[in-house]
């Protein structure tokens, strides 16, 4: 899977020209029957690579 994170306005650093970062991943897991339905038993995410501006997440306040 590959997913993009892009920074809402005012938490990116207006001076900075990176305004998100991309991630490659491998997910894994087990799926079970659960009467007319499929439900994940477990799921494991690996990241595998990743571009861009990371570490504007790590000045973030969630």
């Amino acid at each position: 899977m590959t997913a993009v994170h892009v920074w809402a306005p005012e938490v990116r650093d207006e001076l900075s020209l990176q305004s998100h970062f991309t991630t490659g991943s491998v997910i894994t897991g087990e799926a079970v029957r659960a009467d007319a339905d499929w439900r994940f038993r477990e799921m494991e995410l690996q990241v595998v690579w990743r571009v861009g501006d990371r570490e504007q997440y790590s000045r973030t306040e969630l």
